[in-house]
């Protein structure tokens, strides 16, 4: 993992479940840099890994008849008949709109005042217009300063390309073996510069492919089993801007930016209890993904304000002015690197994120030679995303951006970078679809499906905005002979409006800079915003060659 912090001027700056690169591999280079698909609302965009299941919503797709079904459900490859390669991909086009409002409070008040950038370290310029500093009550309840930006954007979601590639063949009548690669989490958002989210997201991006050897048994026509083991592979990505008290005009910058590989299990039955009806049950374990890498933060020094701060501070118990524990790390680096003035400050950096199990019913059911049912039901474990944690190490203290901001993060000398509550709650996702057989060669489908989210209104935030999401599917198949076929699909997502208010946290939980104790080494920044018009269209292809 490398965490990058750069100094930056307020100009424009390019860049949505954690929907939270991937590595590469011999043959699975191609999906480098392509964003995720997932089973359920959160780190996700897209939220299927068969195109021909898209077509219909999602729904049956633990019973679909090509290799594509060994992503959700290893079982279905010992009813696909013949050796296959499935070869799809998923082009994506996401849009909303979002309204913010960015507020702080403010040290030294710069109202009226003269700044001399060879004397002053606090102020070496001035930050944007006074007309964004105005008057508010403080933490204490005494009279204050604070700052204030407002902002929209309507381009923080990219258009984005999602592959996939699936390979079955049977070793004797009952027993097949196959290999998919596939996404299975994943989000990115993207927010420019000058934007009032700046402060607390500029981009976040986290991306996981899975690469799954899969074997299957038939017992008989009625019954068969199948596991896969999941090696996943992810890239983790955060940025944002660094000013907590806005007391410079050059901000520094933070980019987190991690890989790491985990280890899971997909495992499956399905079962024909009558000839027109096959039913399926899969379970996806979790997977845990330990991201390391390293810290880098420049710019560092234009918070005058805040390096001052902790820079004078020396504990007195008596004076309920100072930090109510020493921080002798963190005052030694404050002057530190206001004497040094730091181009770029480097600590190792670690998370682990578990990305949780799933479990997923399908059905199909052929009402007659034409048409046939399909429904599906997933049951998502989001709960264990409780928070989202980053320690840094390695450098010398008193030399570590990290010894500053564990302080903010209310646990001094811990080195912890980054403390966000998830809290998130388990979700069940919905789909209910059908296929309609036109002829022998032409196969049309259409779904529904709703999707859940696992965040509220307490728990969302400016990095993953999200909220319960609805689908609408068409697609169709068309066999040009007995080797090849070509699947197509077309889906819309959409949601709902919904509120974000997005504040730094300390490890225990609490909001930064509401304990008068502590405030003024904390962080008190926050985001206010309203998204609307959250949606996507996709459009999705495959083809199936058979052997």
């Amino acid at each position: 993992m490398v965490v990058k912090v750069a100094s930056n001027s307020l100009k424009g700056h390019s860049s949505s479940q954690l929907r939270l690169a991937l590595l590469s591999l011999a043959t699975t280079g191609v999906f480098l840099g392509q964003s995720p698909q997932s089973h359920s609302a959160g780190l996700s965009l897209v939220d299927f890994n068969s195109v021909s299941a898209f077509g219909s919503a999602g729904a049956g797709r633990g019973v679909n008849t090509d290799a594509s079904v060994m992503s959700t459900n290893p079982a279905g490859m010992a009813f696909l008949g013949r050796q296959q390669l499935v070869a799809g991909g998923m082009g994506i086009l996401a849009g909303g709109d979002v309204r913010g409002t960015y507020n702080t409070m403010v040290l030294d008040d710069p109202r009226g005042r003269t700044y001399h950038p060879d004397t002053d370290i606090q102020y070496y310029q001035t930050f944007g217009s006074t007309q964004n500093y105005k008057d508010c009550t403080g933490f204490d309840g005494d009279p204050s300063t604070c700052y204030e930006v407002n902002g929209k954007a309507d381009d923080f979601l990219l258009p984005e390309f999602v592959p996939s590639l699936y390979y079955a063949q049977p070793v004797t009548d009952q027993l097949w073996v196959g290999v998919g690669v596939y996404a299975s989490f994943g989000g990115e958002t993207k927010y420019k510069i000058e934007s009032p989210f700046r402060y607390q997201a500029l981009n976040s991006q986290t991306r996981v492919v899975n690469i799954q050897p899969t074997v299957s048994w038939k017992f008989d026509d009625t019954l068969a089993v199948g596991a896969g083991l999941m090696i996943s592979a992810g890239q983790l990505e955060m940025g944002r801007m660094l000013n907590p008290w806005a007391g410079a005009v050059t901000d520094a910058s933070a980019m987190i930016d991690g890989e790491g590989v985990g280890v899971g299990m997909n495992l499956g039955v399905i079962w024909k209890p009558l000839p027109p009806l096959s039913l399926g049950l899969a379970y996806r374990s979790p997977v845990k993904i330990k991201f390391e890498g390293d810290l880098r933060a420049a710019g560092i020094p234009g918070l005058g304000v805040v390096m001052g701060r902790y820079a004078e501070s020396t504990y007195d118990p008596n004076d309920p002015t100072t930090y109510p524990e020493p921080i002798l790390d963190a005052q030694a680096s404050a002057q530190w690197i206001i004497a040094n003035r730091p181009g770029t400050m480097k600590e190792d950096a670690r998370t682990t994120i578990t990305f949780p199990e799933a479990v997923d019913l399908s059905l199909s059911y052929e009402l007659d030679t034409h048409w046939t049912l399909l429904a599906n039901a997933t049951w998502t474990r989001w709960s264990r995303m409780e928070r989202f944690k980053i320690t840094a190490s390695g450098s010398p203290a008193g030399q570590r951006a990290s010894d500053i901001v564990s302080v903010s993060n209310g646990e001094p000398g811990s080195n912890v970078v980054a403390w966000v509550p998830q809290d998130w709650s388990d979700v069940w996702s919905m789909a209910l679809g059908g296929q309609y057989r036109y002829n022998d060669k032409l196969l049309l489908r259409g779904g529904y499906a709703l999707d859940k989210s696992p965040t509220s209104d307490a728990t969302r935030t400016a990095r993953i905005p999200d909220n319960d999401r609805q689908w609408l599917t068409v697609g169709a198949a068309y066999q040009f002979n007995r080797r090849y076929s070509l699947d197509v699909a077309y889906g819309y997502m959409w949601m709902k409006p919904f509120t974000v208010h997005d504040a730094n946290h300390k490890v225990d939980g609490g909001r930064q800079g509401t304990n008068p104790a502590t405030a003024s080494f904390e962080d008190p920044g926050a985001v206010t915003a309203k998204y609307r018009n959250m949606h996507a269209h996709t459009l999705a292809a495959q083809l199936t060659v058979k052997f």
